[in-house]
């Protein structure tokens, strides 16, 4: 008798109990298996849900657009902007101040939607030229005002309904009037003198930059509590660092003032990045961003123009170079001691040169870094 007849007598078992038993074990892994399975996904879902409510909590009631699994998971906070038809006709239209206007009607403080996640080869062109409608502009990560980037990783992208730069356009004669008076040797006038709009408080970044004809000759960029007050500052860092400079840039900054061109840029926030991943670094950080990082008090950034965008990695590859200028590794980002970040740069103010005669003797212009200091900063401006 062969053996495994043998055996299965000697157990007292048939070949058809042992058979069964064997299914009984399968169905029991196969069911053990589907718990398993089952709770894994449910592990899955409550992690995916914790993050997206996290990620929104701050930004208080939230217009969910075209991810419906969010609504569920970001809390009774946050809904569908299905639920809001005249903010998704809005989104559908290609004006961002009709999306702006229809958030406040609507009581949604900010938006959430995927995000971008590849480079956009009409930014800026197409996308913030307005040939698109406006949800395609933020699903491209476009520089979109008044709408505001706030929070970007590389699954999620929020926009608030904020921005520092509204009214201020209107402004520009009176700020390009005031700067080029500081720079000539006035002195700053006092915060009262400027109108409302430049001295509503907020955190702003203002930078006069000093041409001869195109090409940039000193710049100076600061922070303050409003845009009257960081002009001040900017304005007099540039002043003083061309004295500190005077016969290298070919003569005193008065003298010459007449013959150049003084502009006022405002930097603006457009939001904070959770990864520093090269792939999602050059789609979020579109032609119309610099890639900027704060620590403790100061800051550092390049401008938009001063990204090489001829290859993959390319603002991964800038923001290398500002931690290496700063003396940093890669392992302050993952330290959580940075707030990385992108910004738009808007001109406010362009104050013509008086005479258009040619400044032969002006040397070449500063070799400023591409960061800026705490106090006041200089970046390329190319």
């Amino acid at each position: 008798m062969p053996n495994d007849t043998a055996n299965a007598s000697d157990s007292g078992a048939t070949p058809g109990d042992a058979a069964s038993r064997r299914r009984v074990t399968w169905a029991f892994l196969g069911v053990a298996a589907l718990v398993a399975l089952a709770g894994f996904l449910g592990l899955g879902w409550w992690r995916a849900s914790a993050r997206i409510s996290k990620v929104l909590e701050p930004y208080g009631s939230v217009a969910i657009v075209g991810e419906p699994a969010w609504s569920e998971q970001a809390g009774s906070r946050a809904h569908p902007v299905t639920a809001s038809p005249a903010l998704a006709a809005a989104l559908a239209s290609g004006s961002a101040a009709k999306v702006r206007n229809a958030m406040g009607s609507a009581g949604v403080d900010a938006l959430a939607l995927a995000a971008p996640t590849k480079v956009d080869a009409s930014t800026p062109g197409g996308v913030a030229g307005g040939a698109r409608s406006v949800v395609d502009r933020l699903r491209a990560g476009a520089y979109t005002p008044p709408l505001r980037g706030a929070h970007f990783d590389p699954e999620i992208a929020v926009y608030t309904g904020e921005s520092a730069g509204e009214g201020f356009e209107v402004q520009g004669a009176t700020l390009g009037a005031v700067a080029r008076a500081i720079l000539g040797g006035a002195e700053p006038p006092r915060n009262e003198a400027f109108p409302e709009s430049l001295r509503r408080f907020g955190n702003v970044e203002v930078c006069v930059v000093i041409k001869h004809g195109n090409d940039a000759r000193l710049w100076r960029s600061a922070r303050g509590s409003s845009v009257a007050r960081a002009l001040v500052l900017a304005t007099s860092a540039a002043r003083d660092r061309w004295r500190e400079r005077e016969k290298a840039m070919g003569g005193p900054l008065a003298t010459l003032l007449p013959r150049l061109t003084v502009e006022v840029l405002l930097f603006e926030d457009d939001g904070t990045l959770a990864s520093a991943d090269p792939t999602f670094l050059d789609a979020v950080v579109t032609k119309e961003h610099g890639i900027a990082y704060t620590r403790k008090n100061g800051w550092r950034y390049t401008m938009p123009n001063a990204i090489r965008r001829d290859g993959p990695e390319a603002v991964r590859k800038a923001l290398d170079k500002l931690l290496t200028d700063d003396g940093l590794s890669d392992a302050a980002l993952r330290s959580g001691e940075l707030r990385l970040y992108r910004f738009a740069v808007r001109t406010l103010s362009v104050s013509a040169p008086e005479r258009l005669s040619d400044l032969p003797s002006l040397t070449a212009p500063e070799a400023a870094p591409s960061v800026a200091p705490a106090d006041a900063g200089a970046a390329p401006v190319r």
